[in-house]
């Protein structure tokens, strides 16, 4: 469904005296993601996997290379609304996101942008909300809701434009932790209904439920596999600056110590059954 070839990103940071400075967010940049699979994108602040969201929709465009997005090219000005329905976009704060003063009129937003007839707005706005779980809060006002609510809100607002792959940039980011396990559990659910779902995360927890992992340092992919592959690969990881689950550390220090693991257990639930069978 997505293809990127060596794609780079410049930002002009400065200008002195004719002298233009550039930061280098992207460099390189080539891979593919299929379609309805389920991509995770790791890095730490400032690696540049934001900057590579932003390029899936047409928000920035490649200083070099190209990215191909069913079947259209990012820099396409003249098809960049098909584009844009293709692949919907969800950022960390819903409240940037959340324009309507009642849930409904927020979902219809996108669809009466889109030139949906009126007789089927309301069909499709009622479809997106129940696909977030949150048709009973139509008729609310969405500051009167939590923010795990909200961000359900704004993926809704996304789903009604019926795109076909969605960008979720750090959504859980500024949820507590109830919060957060009803966006992820929203998102997985959505994926398993085929949509096509990139999840850019600082919680490498939220990586586990990927089909693949791409690990970004200084605009490079620096590690990429599935997420047993992924999170065996602690020193790995910790020299790029990131942690790995809990359960994967704890495998890693384990087998450090002799215990027959095989350092790619994940989740507390496999620790659990491998600890009794040492047992």
């Amino acid at each position: 469904m997505i293809t990127a070839k060596n794609v780079r990103h410049d930002y002009k940071i400065e200008q002195e005296e004719g002298n233009e400075k550039f930061f280098r967010a992207l460099d390189d940049i080539s891979l593919e993601i299929r379609k309805g699979s389920f991509i995770a994108i790791l890095g730490h602040n400032g690696s540049g996997k934001s900057t590579f969201a932003k390029h899936l929709n047409g928000f920035l465009f490649p200083t070099a290379g190209s990215i191909v997005v069913n079947g259209i090219e990012t820099t396409d000005t003249e098809h960049i609304w098909e584009l844009r329905k293709n692949v919907g976009m969800v950022f960390q704060n819903p409240d940037n996101q959340i324009i309507g003063s009642v849930v409904e009129e927020d979902t219809a937003f996108g669809p009466e942008n889109l030139g949906v007839p009126s007789e089927e707005i309301q069909f499709v706005v009622d479809e997106a909300l129940s696909s977030v779980r949150m048709q009973a809060y139509a008729k609310h006002s969405p500051n009167k809701l939590s923010g795990g609510q909200k961000q359900r809100i704004a993926i809704a607002g996304v789903l009604a434009m019926k795109p076909s792959c969605i960008v979720f940039d750090e959504p859980t980011a500024m949820l507590d932790p109830s919060g957060r396990k009803e966006v992820l559990k929203t998102i997985k659910r959505l994926n398993r209904e085929g949509i096509t779902t990139i999840l850019i995360t600082h919680y490498m927890e939220e990586a586990i439920a990927a089909d693949h992992i791409f690990v970004i340092e200084q605009g490079k992919i620096a590690l990429e596999g599935n997420p047993q592959q992924i999170f065996s690969q602690v020193e790995k990881m910790k020299a790029l600056g990131l942690d790995v689950p809990q359960a994967a550390e704890l495998a890693y220090r384990l087998k450090q110590d002799g215990y027959a693991l095989t350092g790619q257990e994940l989740t507390m639930e496999e620790m659990v059954e491998v600890l009794c069978r040492l047992r």
